[in-house]
């Protein structure tokens, strides 16, 4: 594929194939990664309750399993899930391999119900940068493609979708291939990609990526050692994007950073804000609606606030891993704990965490926030347990979460 560049790299994902023959232990916001073989034994682990029925209700499911895949709400209030990756068995039977999916779907919030929408150009999964620009349009680029036993490949292709034509086009190509990477929407429409995949030299500067739409172009911000993968961003109240903590581009291995940056788009200027007090990859941010920025790691909760430029300590986490967020329409942040799939809702008013009860151990799913103020949470990982007998792992399930308990 033009401007790809194939490499076999190490993901998140269970069964991920590695770069090179030693094995590694990789972890990552989807828990601790080994080559297949390697695993220590694991320990029985109890069939976890039903999700809680005063939130959850489950809907059709979508026509093919999947994990790794992405979703956004466009305009008309559907949600089109996008690509992702189906895990199958290599030949030999020795490990996992991936297969990325070019196939999307469209979730009706009304009815419940999926159609199937136009394929992407290019199968892909992994593909942080999937979102709706401000006309209406999908933006898709970047992300792995699985081809079972070759390996996977980075890619810098990008496509549009566009509602009205129900067709997707191809835009040019990022020029970074990006991994693990953020993509923010700033206040004049275009689209801010943090990530570069390939591996760092030391003291090397990076740019990040703005995608622009009206030419379907990109350009290079200003270069920086401020860029790095596995962090998280978020736009601020004046247009600026906070970026916190993440691991340095191209790490085959996870050394959380502890530095703080912010990127003034209008200015093309990336600033230093020093030290976080704690060190995290895969943070769940969110912007709060008094203008705070919430990013909760490991080691506990933080909060960033513009106005003094300084962070504080809210609340300790305490065990959990959180893989996947989204920001309610009253400004509480949802997230998931992957084992034992447990729900956790942030108040930013009492500045406190509290369970809401069980759902699934799922990982690579994504969180969509629906219109009325429902959550969409359809396919990811649920991996082959005693009490989820399957053949690969993703799951085709589809699940919508009422905020208000109102089953």
């Amino acid at each position: 594929m033009a401007g790809a560049c194939e490499t076999t790299v190490p993901s998140p994902s269970p069964g991920t194939p590695t770069a090179g023959p030693t094995p590694f232990v990789l972890q990552s916001p989807f828990g601790t990664m080994r080559p297949l073989g390697t695993e220590p034994p694991e320990t029985p682990r109890p069939t976890p309750p039903p999700p809680n029925a005063q939130y959850w209700i489950r809907v059709a499911d979508m026509a093919e399993p999947r994990t790794d895949h992405a979703a956004t709400l466009l305009l008309d209030g559907r949600v089109m899930v996008i690509g992702g990756t189906s895990i199958v068995r290599d030949p030999d039977g020795t490990g996992l391999d991936h297969l990325s999916l070019a196939t999307t779907e469209l979730f009706d919030p009304v009815s419940g119900t999926w159609t199937a929408g136009p394929p992407l150009r290019d199968a892909r999964g992994r593909h942080q940068t999937a979102l709706t620009l401000p006309d209406g349009r999908v933006l898709v680029g970047g992300g792995y493609q699985g081809r079972g036993s070759r390996g996977v490949e980075w890619l810098t292709s990008v496509e549009i979708f566009d509602p009205s034509t129900n067709r997707w086009s191809r835009a040019a190509e990022v020029p970074t291939r990006h991994g693990w990477e953020t993509a923010t929407l700033l206040r004049d429409g275009r689209v801010l990609v943090i990530g570069p995949v390939d591996r760092a030299q030391p003291d090397e500067r990076y740019a990040a990526s703005i995608f622009e739409p009206a030419t379907a172009s990109w350009q290079a911000t200003a270069l920086t050692d401020l860029v790095r993968q596995g962090h998280g961003a978020v736009r601020l109240g004046d247009g600026t994007v906070l970026v916190m903590g993440g691991s340095a581009p191209g790490a085959h291995t996870v050394a959380p950073l502890r530095r703080a940056a912010i990127y003034d788009p209008k200015a093309d200027r990336w600033r230093d804000i020093g030290p976080m007090p704690v060190r995290v990859a895969w943070p769940v941010v969110a912007l709060l609606p008094d203008g705070r920025a919430l990013m909760e790691g490991e080691q506990g909760t933080e909060l960033y606030d513009p106005s003094t430029r300084t962070w504080a300590e809210t609340q300790i986490s305490g065990d959990r891993d959180l893989v996947a967020s989204v920001s309610l329409a009253d400004g509480r942040v949802m997230a998931l704990d992957d084992y034992p799939g447990i729900i956790h809702v942030y108040d930013w008013v009492t500045e406190t965490w509290s369970e809401l009860g069980p759902f699934k151990e799922l990982t690579n799913v994504p969180f969509t926030l629906l219109a009325d103020g429902r959550v969409l949470v359809a396919g990811g990982y649920l991996g082959c347990l005693d009490h989820n007998p399957c053949a690969k792992g993703e799951i085709a399930e589809t699940w919508l979460f009422d905020p208000a308990g109102r089953g």
